[in-house]
């Protein structure tokens, strides 16, 4: 289908603009402006534009509503959207240069030129950014005013005059970007539709087909010979469909059932700004969820209950996500996300809670689900500073571990990925190694490839966080060590030995009243 094709079925449908929103606020908004420069001015001509402003507004709301009811042919239509956005433009663009030629540059001829942008910005969303309805409106409001602001040579005047032009330029780009994906959609969708009537044609001949083959042995070969056509057209035909389902999920980002990123953007997401924390060295924090026994929830109360449900939960996650840099997302039929840049794990265990007990509250009854009684979720939560020896993969396999814990666990939880469950700990063993010494943990250390030295903390002493450069073992001779890592504690007894990975942040501290002994063994 070729671009002028669409581009004149856009003027033909006339229901596919929204217009009277425009006009609505246009009127209002003139007759507001005319008793604000009123109660300055006491101008006559005052009375004349607002008489001209409603004239204007009342013509076009009877031409638009003859449009709606197909009374008007497609070029009448066409001609009557130029001519009466042109009269609207030059309209306003008349308000804003009598102010500004009588008034100057006051408040009321703000505050006029202020609403003449705003009718050029709804223009610009009301009519989906046809370029052929939009610029001669924003010319005819805008160009006056930038004219007079250059004319009268005043330094405000002028900066008036260049930040007109400005918006001109802005709005005509914006226009050209809206225009050209309305088009590209409207052309992928009209395929599509195209292809699966075709396709449900053919599934409706298939069918029939099928049928005669019963009623007549003579007529078989001929029969299955149609059929085996039939079915290749079919999967033709499916197959060109999905193409174009491919497509047009190419072009919007975002889930169709929910208004979430789709999976594929939200993985974009994830590599910018997991790179972005590599550089910054900050913390980035994950959360997978996922509703419990919503399968359940559809057999039980059908499809458009479960439709409208999940549109309602993914509504509360993307009002919970409001900081700038928060992305959710529909991962797959039932798992959501929510990523966190520069978000600790605390925070992202409060967050995952308030919106656990935001489901909750939903109340939305589920009687046939073997856990609870209405709808719930569970949450896996995650949080790293990204380093070279991590990937994404590594940061989403942490959070869907955490998921699984929680769901395991019974669902309706918030389960957070604890680094240190999966750091190994190892403790000397007297039965085998002997009586604990500094030189036999120095021996151990170096039997596991680590050379080691020797160090002493005093009482209350504290070693700022650090990060691990090179795969490392802290081991206890004397004393209680508490080691601390990505917001978790373990307290080191004399004989253990802690194994820390290169990347992760640490900090040490004595506990008691007595002096701590310890080895750090690194790689040799």
């Amino acid at each position: 289908m070729s671009t002028e094709i669409i581009t004149n079925n856009f003027l033909a449908a006339q229901t596919q603009f929204r217009t009277e929103p425009e006009l609505m606020f246009g009127s209002i908004a003139a007759g507001v402006i005319a008793a604000t420069v009123w109660t300055v001015s006491n101008s006559p001509y005052v009375l004349a534009w607002v008489v001209v402003a409603q004239t204007i507004y009342g013509v076009r709301l009877w031409l638009a509503r003859r449009a709606h009811a197909g009374h008007d042919a497609e070029p009448e239509t066409e001609r009557g959207l130029h001519a009466g956005l042109i009269a609207t433009g030059l309209l306003w663009g008349s308000a804003s240069v009598g102010c500004l030629m009588t008034e100057g540059t006051t408040w009321v001829t703000g505050v006029v030129i202020a609403t003449t942008t705003a009718l050029s910005i709804l223009v610009l969303g009301c009519y989906n950014g046809r370029r052929s309805l939009v610029i001669p409106f924003v010319a005819a409001a805008i160009a006056p005013v930038a004219a007079i602001g250059l004319f009268k040579l005043e330094k405000v005047t002028i900066a008036v005059a260049v930040v007109s032009l400005l918006f001109m330029a802005v709005i005509s780009i914006v226009a050209k970007y809206i225009e050209l994906l309305a088009t590209s959609l409207q052309e992928t969708k009209s395929e599509r539709d195209k292809y699966l009537g075709i396709a449900e044609r053919s599934e409706q001949e298939l069918k029939r087909l099928q049928v005669g083959y019963k009623t007549s042995n003579e007529k078989r070969l001929q029969l299955e010979h149609e059929l085996n056509e039939a079915s290749s057209n079919l999967v033709i035909t499916e197959g060109k469909a999905e193409a174009l389902a491919t497509a047009l999920q190419r072009v919007t980002p975002y889930d169709t059932e929910t208004g979430l990123l789709n999976a594929k953007k939200y993985q974009n997401v994830v590599d910018r700004e997991w790179a972005r924390m590599l550089r910054q060295e900050l913390p980035i924090t994950v959360i997978h969820a996922t509703i419990d026994n919503f399968d359940d929830y559809r057999e039980t109360y059908g499809k458009i209950a479960y439709e409208a449900a999940l549109r309602r939960i993914a509504e509360l996650m993307r009002r919970t996500g409001t900081r700038p840099g928060d992305v959710v997302a529909r991962l797959d039929t039932n798992k959501f996300a929510l990523l966190l840049p520069e978000a600790d794990h605390k925070n992202g265990e409060t967050l995952a809670d308030v919106l656990r007990q935001q489901i909750r509250r939903l109340n939305m009854p589920n009687t046939n689900s073997t856990l609870h009684g209405t709808v719930t979720a569970s949450f896996g939560v995650a949080t790293v500073i990204p380093t070279s020896d991590l990937t994404t993969d590594d940061f989403s396999g942490r959070a869907d571990d955490a998921l699984y814990e929680a769901q395991f666990q019974g669902g309706d939880k918030v389960v957070r990925f604890r680094t240190m469950n999966s750091i190994k700990l190892e403790h000397w063993d007297r039965a085998i190694e002997g009586d604990l010494t500094a030189d036999g943990l120095v021996r151990k250390l170096a039997v596991l490839g680590y050379d080691s030295q020797q160090k002493t903390l005093s009482p209350g002493e504290r070693l700022a966080d650090t990060k691990i450069q090179i795969d490392t073992i802290d081991a206890v001779v004397q004393g209680k060590l508490k080691v601390s890592l990505e917001g978790e504690s373990r307290v080191l007894s004399p004989g253990d030995c802690l194994f820390i990975p290169k990347g992760h942040v640490t900090s040490i501290e004595v506990v008691g009243d007595k002096p701590v002994i310890c080895l750090e063994g690194t790689r040799g």
